[in-house]
C-alpha cells in the first residue's frame, strides 16, 4: 500500500484510490465495493470511480469482468 505514495505518475487524489485499492488487495484478489471504496478514499463514489478511469488510463489498475463487475488487477512496477 506504501508504494502507492511514491507514484509520481498519479495525481494525490489517484493515490488516494490506488491505496484504498491496494488495502483490499490480497490473496483472493481485488475486490471491494465502490461504497468500501468511497469510504476508505473519503470521498463520493462517483469522484472514486472517476479517479479509478484515471488509473485504467494510465494502467495502474484493469478492470476485470463488466460494468458491474468490481474486480480490479493492480499494477504497482514503473509507470507503463
Amino acid at each position: 500500500m506504501m508504494a502507492c505514495m511514491g507514484m509520481s505518475d498519479l495525481t494525490p487524489c489517484e493515490r488516494i484510490v490506488m491505496a484504498a485499492l491496494a488495502y483490499h488487495d490480497g490473496n483472493g484478489g481485488c475486490h471491494p465495493s465502490m461504497e468500501r471504496l468511497a469510504g476508505c478514499a473519503g470521498m463520493n463514489r462517483f469522484t472514486v470511480n472517476n479517479h479509478i478511469n484515471g488509473l485504467v488510463e494510465k494502467g495502474r489498475v484493469v478492470k476485470q469482468g463488466g460494468k458491474t463487475v468490481n474486480r480490479y488487477a493492480l499494477h504497482y512496477g514503473p509507470s507503463l
